[in-house]
């Protein structure tokens, strides 16, 4: 999903998007979620790391506490691709 995500803006098409990592998003969620910015519609996203231990287990980031869980990859939950710039 992320891959395929597309942005454009001011005739510019932006194409390179990914799934952050737990790191990465925890850093959206301190620096933009707590400051009240990025329009953020869910309570819990996908992050692009997964758990070791558990092969369909991957990461997730509760936006309600900063909690970083994993579950299964089954679950419904936001999505939130970001770009390296």
């Amino acid at each position: 999903m992320c891959d395929d995500f597309e942005f454009k803006w001011k005739g510019k098409v932006y194409d390179d998007w990914f799934l952050p990592t737990k790191d990465e998003l925890y850093q959206m969620y301190k620096n933009i979620y707590t400051k009240g910015l990025g329009n953020f519609k869910y309570n819990s996203y996908w992050t692009s790391s997964e758990d070791r231990y558990a092969y369909y287990s991957a990461g997730v980031l509760l936006f309600s506490t900063g909690e970083q869980k994993y579950a299964t990859r089954d679950t419904n939950l936001g999505v939130r691709p970001i770009r390296a710039f």
